[in-house]
C-alpha cells in the first residue's frame, strides 16, 4: 500500500511550501513520498523547487481535480448567500475552489492509498510513522468488519 503526504499549492506560498517540505525532509525523511496538489496555474517556482527533490511529486491533473471540484460546488449550492456574494464579487462558483483540489487525495487515481494531508503553512517537528501505523491499525480492523 503505498503511502504518502499531501499538501497544495502555488507560488503565492512557494516560501511556505519550501519550510514545509525541508522540515518533511529533516524531520521525516526522503523515504517519505510527497505530493504537491496545484492549488492554480501559478506554479513555475514551485514546480522548479519539486524537480530537484526526489520524493516530491507535483500534481495538476484537471481529470482528477474535475470531479472533485464539481463535489465542493454541489455541496456550497445549498448556501445561496455565500454564492450570491461571491458572485458579487466576480467569482464564478466557489470561492478558492484551488483549496478544493485536496479531495483528489481520495481519488482512485491519486498516487497514494494511505496518506496524510497538510497545508503548506506548516512545519512537521516530528516522524509521521506514529500516524501511519495507526492508519494501519485502523485500515486493518475496517477491513475485517467489511469482509
Amino acid at each position: 500500500m503505498t503511502s504518502g503526504i499531501y499538501t497544495v499549492a502555488n507560488d503565492v506560498v512557494f516560501d511556505q511550501l519550501v519550510a514545509l517540505l525541508n522540515s518533511i525532509e529533516v524531520n521525516v525523511g526522503t523515504d517519505t513520498p510527497v505530493c504537491v496538489i496545484a492549488y492554480d496555474d501559478r506554479t513555475e517556482k514551485v514546480q522548479a523547487d519539486i524537480e530537484k527533490r526526489k520524493n516530491v511529486q507535483f500534481l495538476d491533473n484537471p481529470e482528477i481535480f474535475a470531479p472533485w471540484e464539481e463535489f465542493s460546488y454541489e455541496a456550497w449550492k445549498g448556501n445561496l448567500n455565500a454564492l450570491s456574494m461571491w458572485a458579487e464579487k466576480g467569482i464564478k462558483g466557489v470561492n478558492r475552489i484551488g483549496m478544493n483540489r485536496r479531495y483528489c487525495g481520495f481519488d482512485p487515481q491519486a498516487p497514494f492509498e494511505k496518506f496524510m494531508y497538510f497545508d503548506a503553512d506548516i512545519l512537521v517537528l516530528n516522524s509521521v510513522e506514529y500516524i501511519f501505523d495507526q492508519l494501519d491499525s485502523v485500515f486493518s480492523v475496517v477491513q475485517k468488519q467489511f469482509h
